[in-house]
Order: C-alpha cells, then structure tokens, then sequence
C-alpha cells in the first residue's frame, strides 16, 4: 500500500481545483499526500435557514479557526452554536468535519448522521430532486477512517443514488477500491466515470494507467502459471 499512497503526492493541485471551484463541489479535506478522500465543505448550508447576525458571526469565526488549523477553539466555538440550534444541517455537518479531523471518529459519525436525519426532514429532500450527497459522502469517510470499510463503500453508494453527477463520490470509491479494498479495476471504473464528470485530469490518468498495468501484469502472472 505504500507504494500506491506515495503516488498520491501530486494530488494537492487536483484537490485546490476543487477548493476554488463552484459552491456547489467540496473542498477537500485531510492530507494531499495521503490518498484523502474528498469530503464536503465546512462552509456548505445546504438545508438550512439563512442565520441571522450573532449566528453567522460565530459561525466565521468558528470557521476561521477551522481553516487556521486552530481546532481546540473550533471546537469550543462550535459546540455551543449546535447546541443552542439543534436543527441545522450546516452546523452539524461542520462539528462532524471538525472531529473527524480531530480523530474523534465516533462523535464526527454521530454528527453526520444527525445532519443526515435533518436533510431527509428538509423541504428540498424529494425524489425529484436530489440533495445531501455531500453529508452521505463525509459520514462514509468517516467511516473508512474507522477501518470500516464495507459500511464506507455502502454510504458511498447512497450518495452516488442521492445524485449520480456528484462528482466527489466516484474520486472516494476510486480511492477506496485501490487502497483499501485491493480492486484495481473497480478503482480504474471510478476514477474514470469521476473524470468523466469532472473533467479529464494527468494525475488520476496516471493512477489509472498504473493500475491497468498492475491488472495486466497480474493476469499474465497467472496465465504464465504451469
């Protein structure tokens, strides 16, 4: 696996692509030279009300100190903001990023899926217009993180059905079939319908021309076997 994590080192200049794209992508979260999967922004309010003034300005500065690396006080500005408006998604969804980032894997899971019962509450959540990926993809991170993977591949599936065009999810199974799972063709298959949705890219062709050649190269193995 150390091999394959380490070719991941260029992806900081794909993930800052998404960083700065549409409100509509996320932006990345943990380590570029780490194979991270790509979860959903801190700032996103999908599903919520707008805030009215001392909520947003503690929200800023919550976020502020998110986006420094200063988690301690994140956390100490966030939890009460939750605390105090139960029934956002945004502010459960963040507090969830908040302790996965801090390692705190079951209390970012449980935050997720707060948010999660809330989007499905939300007047936007119909069949006819699907919404919330984002929250399905942070929770099935979380739970890679935690080594669980068969329930990450599950929850990546969910967002995947939410909306088919959201582009993060196919990266996160990629990632999670060729690091984690040990299938190089699944990987290739979800690397390519991300390309396919986000746009070609030299790093992930690379990934997948790598794997290709693993997967060439085994089953020659194998047919070369007496």
């Amino acid at each position: 696996m150390g091999t394959a994590i380490a070719r991941r080192a260029a992806l900081w200049w794909l993930l800052t692509g998404l960083i700065f794209g549409c409100a509509s992508v996320p932006r990345p979260e943990g380590s570029a030279t780490k194979g991270q999967a790509v979860a959903g922004s801190p700032t996103k309010t999908t599903g919520s009300t707008a805030m009215d003034g001392g909520l947003q300005a503690g929200y800023r500065q919550a976020l502020s100190y998110l986006d420094q690396g200063q988690l301690e006080n994140a956390q100490s500005a966030l939890e009460p903001l939750v605390a105090s408006h139960p029934d956002r998604i945004d502010l459960h969804n963040t507090l969830g990023i908040l302790y996965r980032r801090r390692g705190m894997l079951d209390k970012a899971i449980d935050e997720y899926q707060k948010a999660i019962a809330l989007s499905e509450r939300a007047p936007e959540a119909s069949p006819a217009r699907p919404v919330f990926p984002e929250l399905y993809n942070n929770l099935a991170i979380a739970y890679r993180e935690q080594g669980d993977f068969q329930k990450a591949e599950k929850i990546y599936r969910k967002a995947m059905a939410l909306n088919p065009k959201f582009a993060p999810v196919y990266y996160n199974l990629g990632v999670l079939y060729d690091l984690y799972l040990n299938q190089p063709k699944e990987a290739v298959r979800y690397y390519q319908n991300y390309e396919a949705l986000a746009g070609k890219n030299q790093t992930v062709d690379i990934w997948i021309a790598d794997l290709e050649q693993r997967t060439a190269h085994g089953a020659a193995n194998v047919v070369g076997q007496p």
